[in-house]
């Protein structure tokens, strides 16, 4: 690798999002020119609202073309890429080259392995992960639970990093003062409206309030394949005036809307046995 003034990052994944926005930006500070943003998938959907395409550092990766070569050749030349959500063969040849290569990733069974699958992720395993053991490849635990699922089939041993998706920090002056201010009868629910969030259990507690003659009020922020379901869920049980679906917004809005509220509700899957937290 270069020395530190001169080394160049590539960060390649398949959207560019609120997710990847802030470390992306800060290593652009870090490094100006020196760091790419790599998108192997180019629509700007809702996964993507709120973030600014113009940035300097981002380009988007076609499946062919002079535009696919040479950000194959960006990846292939860097000192040091960071692949995601992105295909494997995107990195063989560097990492055939011994250059250093982190995968950054989320834990990879959001359910524990069982007898009848455990096959089909063992060859997962082999495909995606193990047969690279002998190559400069790193694991960067976006997940408390990344490192286990990575030991459970021999993969990465002792190359396994806490990681983070480094979102925006801000300060509040007076806290005393935001307590204060939340509306203690409101809840609001945040995340992707599909199976494994379960958004189905907020609008059953809504029905057991409503039921019980309990005020209050309900926000849901997201969206995915289950919000027609959630729609007809609301008005079957007559929640349409305590419960609104707000889709999904820019973060900042998302923060507005996590400090007024007396509950805030962050679905997710935490338990190796894929309990619901």
């Amino acid at each position: 690798m270069q020395g530190k003034e001169n080394f160049s990052v590539v960060l390649l994944t398949n959207w560019y999002n609120q997710h990847q926005s802030a470390l992306a930006e800060a290593l652009y500070r870090m490094i100006g020119d020196r760091f790419t943003f790599i998108a192997t998938e180019h629509s700007k959907t809702i996964k993507t609202i709120g973030v600014d395409f113009s940035v300097p550092f981002l380009r988007m990766m076609p499946a062919e073309g002079e535009q696919y070569n040479a950000c194959r050749n960006l990846i292939n030349c860097a000192d040091v890429v960071i692949i995601g959500m992105a295909p494997d063969r995107l990195i063989t040849d560097r990492l055939k080259a011994g250059k250093l290569t982190f995968r950054a990733s989320e834990r990879f069974y959001k359910e524990k392995p069982t007898l009848w699958n455990y096959p089909h992720h063992l060859a997962g395993a082999w495909r995606h992960h193990r047969r690279f053991l002998h190559y400069p490849l790193y694991m960067l635990c976006a997940s408390a639970y990344t490192a286990a699922d990575c030991k459970r089939f021999g993969s990465y041993r002792n190359k396994t990093y806490q990681w983070g998706y480094f979102p925006m920090v801000k300060e509040y002056p007076d806290i005393d003062a935001i307590v204060k201010g939340k509306k203690h009868n409101q809840i609001v629910w945040c995340g992707n409206i599909i199976e494994w969030k379960h958004p189905k259990k907020p609008i059953l507690v809504a029905k057991r309030l409503a039921s019980e003659h309990i005020d209050f009020e309900l926000t849901m922020i997201g969206t995915g394949a289950l919000l027609p379901q959630m729609q007809r869920m609301i008005a079957e049980n007559g929640l349409s005036e305590r419960v609104s679906l707000l889709g999904t917004m820019p973060n900042t809005d998302v923060r507005r809307h996590m400090d007024r509220p007396g509950v805030s509700c962050l679905p997710l899957i935490a338990a190796k046995a894929g309990t619901q937290c």
